[in-house]
């Protein structure tokens, strides 16, 4: 009995043959919708003997999928995948069998594949993951900008710390009403304005973290544990404060090669590492852009003059500062006249001048206040009243002229 099917108007004897054509004609409009025609039909023209040659039988339930392939060139799951079209999203395989099949007259030697998948338990979770990595490679950052003003013999630092984004503030709790997307929002309006005082320094310093997340995993807790209310995903707070970062680091770039230190804080010290790794997979091909992102607590960066440490603030003691300086980076100690801590976590102001011991040099440790609303607990703690603030730095190359800007709320 010849039947003919309704899309292509092809005749086929059997329902062997009618699946391997409507996967043949399947994969060929995508070919033709990716590469155009001339292209999809040279390239699908290997398989023309292949149709002939195969046997598929495919067994689809709900929860389960299965392919038995007998005289195919396929070998690997990623072929079979790719080929008929099975989506990883939704599918992920149990077991996958290769072996030999008949030998062809004229020598090609062919497989026999079997193959089982169950359904994805987690879609949302996958579809995440797939968004992710689409997000990473298939954003590329410019390698270099063309920029059009000349820059002074100064740096800039701008420093916004503990903005935990993701953040849930409560009106009737807590007298303020805030979510992700207002902090956000906030944020790159700080990020602007500072940016905007910086000028045309020569290059910009622009540490990442410091409780940049209030919650660190999927238990919506900080690292040690500490629940936190939210309303969100950390999940989808990592997409948005990833975005966010990105958008950032890209407008700094346009006036000047920026550096960004990775600093891990007590709320997001392993989600801000992914991020961290994250970024230096985008900008790995950038010439301007440098992402510090190991894991070493403490980051350092000389200009000219000048020692900068980066901390979050919890756990080094004020008065220990100078000599954990001069113990990780001796020769940047000895070479610098002026030296600066800027930390964060205390979530207040403070300014600590450590005096020379013997023939130290003044260390300057600069408590940086945060960026973000006091939640419930705060609240209730009593931790409430300090200025919401970020701040801006412009330092000369000799460290003799040092200015700062600070944005309150």
């Amino acid at each position: 009995m010849i039947m003919k099917d309704l899309r292509c108007r092809i005749a086929y004897t059997t329902k062997e043959e009618k699946l391997l054509l409507q996967e043949y004609i399947k994969t060929l409009k995508l070919n033709i919708r990716d590469i155009g025609v001339k292209e999809a039909l040279s390239r699908m023209q290997p398989q023309s003997s292949q149709i002939e040659a195969e046997k598929v039988v495919k067994e689809q339930k709900p929860n389960n999928l299965s392919y038995q392939i007998d005289g195919t060139n396929i070998r690997t799951i990623e072929e079979l995948m790719e080929r008929h079209q099975i989506d990883p999203l939704q599918w992920t395989y149990t077991s996958f069998r290769v072996s030999e099949w008949q030998q062809k007259e004229n020598g090609e030697l062919l497989y026999s594949i079997r193959a089982n998948f169950k359904k994805v338990d987690d879609i949302y979770a996958a579809k995440y993951l797939d968004d992710l990595r689409k997000g990473l490679y298939d954003y590329k950052a410019p390698a270099k900008i063309k920029r059009t003003t000349e820059s002074g013999y100064y740096c800039g630092i701008i420093n916004i710390y503990d903005a935990h984004i993701d953040k849930m503030t409560v009106l009737n709790e807590t007298g303020t009403e805030s979510d992700i997307y207002k902090n956000v929002e906030l944020f790159e309006q700080h990020f602007d304005n500072l940016l905007s005082y910086l000028g045309s320094p020569e290059k910009i310093i622009f540490p990442v973290g410091n409780d940049f997340f209030n919650v660190n995993d999927g238990g919506n807790a900080t690292k040690k544990g500490t629940h936190q209310p939210t309303y969100i995903s950390h999940i989808d707070a990592y997409k948005i404060g990833l975005n966010l970062i990105r958008r950032c680091i890209d407008k700094a770039r346009k006036i000047a090669p920026v550096i960004v230190p990775i600093i891990q804080g007590n709320h997001d010290e392993d989600i801000i590492s992914i991020l961290g790794g994250s970024l230096d997979v985008i900008y790995s091909d950038a010439e301007d852009v440098e992402i510090i992102d190991n894991r070493i607590q403490r980051k350092y960066i000389s200009y000219g003059q000048n020692l900068f440490m980066f901390d979050h603030g919890d756990k080094v003691k004020i008065d220990r500062v100078p000599a954990i300086m001069m113990h990780e980076r001796p020769q940047e100690y000895a070479n610098s006249s002026f030296r600066y801590c800027f930390r964060g976590h205390c979530h207040h102001r403070q300014s600590h001048k450590i005096l020379s011991v013997k023939e130290l040099v003044d260390v300057e440790v600069h408590h940086l206040r945060a960026l973000s609303q006091p939640s419930n607990w705060n609240v209730q703690a009593g931790w409430i009243g300090s200025q919401k603030s970020t701040t801006a730095y412009k330092i000369t190359l000799d460290g003799k002229h040092f200015e700062s800007k600070v944005l309150t709320l």
